[in-house]
């Protein structure tokens, strides 16, 4: 959950080992081993989160997103279903949408069928 919306849900094994989402990744850096004796680099996410009683337009993380995109600071993704087909989960989920997900990352029909303002080049890196 980020800003109060869901951003990635599904099973354990699909959120610790397949995270997909920007913020689950995030935070999955940010999190201590509790192996004894590793050395480990903590990486935090940079900047802070959303005011929530002003919102952003668009994605809430968009400003925090090491991958954002100029769609991200003007449309907010829906959750959907994450498309996993040839992994592991997807070959036993036994057909059960059970990994869910709302970033552009993941969208690739939505981003090519957008017109974006031309302000917007600040966002990432990707042309979208």
């Amino acid at each position: 959950m980020y800003a109060g919306k869901i951003v990635e849900s599904g099973s354990v094994d699909a959120i610790f080992y397949r995270s997909l989402h920007p913020y689950t990744v995030g935070l999955k850096n940010a999190m201590p081993s509790n192996k004894p004796g590793q050395a480990q680099q903590l990486t935090p996410i940079a900047g802070s989160p959303p005011d929530l009683f002003a919102p952003p337009a668009g994605c809430a993380y968009c400003p925090r997103c090491p991958h954002a995109m100029r769609i991200c600071a003007v449309s907010e993704p829906v959750l959907q279903h994450l498309n996993l087909q040839g992994t592991d989960e997807a070959e036993h989920s036994h057909g059960e949408d059970s990994h869910h997900g709302s970033c552009w990352l993941h969208d690739g029909v939505a981003i090519a069928n957008t017109t974006l303002p031309d302000q917007l080049h600040s966002y990432g890196s990707t042309d979208a």
